[in-house]
Formats: C-alpha cells, sequence, structure tokens
C-alpha cells in the first residue's frame, strides 16, 4: 500500500504484545464483565488493532458490541514498556476476517477514548 492509499488519520506502531479487554454490559449491572486477553496487532493515540480466534466470548459477542455499542462499556489496558498506562474506554469500530496467514482469525479495530 503506498502512503497516499493510507487512510488512517494517524501513524500505527506494530505491536505483539498482549491487551487486556474488560466488556461490561450497561443494561445489566448483575451480568459479570467479560474479560479477555487480545494480542495486540498495532496502534495509534486513538485507536488499537486486536487480533482474536473467535469473537463469541462466553455469552458475549463482539458484533453485539459493533452493532449496539451504547449498551456495552469497553474498556482497554494497553501494554507500555516506560510506564503503567490507565484503562482507556473504547468502542468497536470494525471486524475482519482475516482468512490467510498464520495467527488469530479476527482483527477487531477499536477507537479509544479517555482514560476509564
Amino acid at each position: 500500500m503506498t502512503d497516499s492509499a493510507e487512510r488512517r488519520a494517524e501513524p500505527r506502531t506494530p505491536s505483539e504484545e498482549v491487551a487486556h479487554v474488560v466488556i461490561a454490559h450497561g443494561e445489566d449491572p448483575n451480568r459479570a464483565p467479560t474479560r479477555i486477553e487480545a494480542r495486540l496487532v498495532d496502534r495509534s493515540r486513538s485507536g488499537c488493532c486486536i487480533a482474536l480466534e473467535r469473537l463469541k466470548l462466553d455469552s458475549l459477542h463482539l458484533l453485539d458490541c459493533l452493532e449496539d455499542p451504547a449498551v456495552y462499556r469497553i474498556t482497554v489496558t494497553l501494554p507500555n514498556p516506560r510506564k503503567a498506562e490507565p484503562a482507556r474506554s473504547a468502542r468497536v469500530v470494525w471486524i475482519n476476517r482475516v482468512f490467510e496467514g498464520p495467527g488469530p482469525a479476527f482483527r477487531v479495530g477499536l477507537t479509544l477514548g479517555k482514560p476509564a
């Protein structure tokens, strides 16, 4: 891909580390949040891409977070070797299936908000 074809507003930094994701169901406060560890593919100041083997996590499906984002409260803690990084609010903005190559089959794009 050429630089002129790049549509991202900010440069991304590749990664192979682990991101910690917590998804709470806003309409059911008694339901335990879903906690996952995902491989961080890349990150920028305002977003990141994570890799997952499946989209159905316990009783939650990530497509629900994409289709109805107001119902789910997502926080993400990204690795930072220089300092402790606080959890940040996040929202699922896209999901893609990877058909070739090794590694997890799904990529999930998250936009990052303020620290949670």
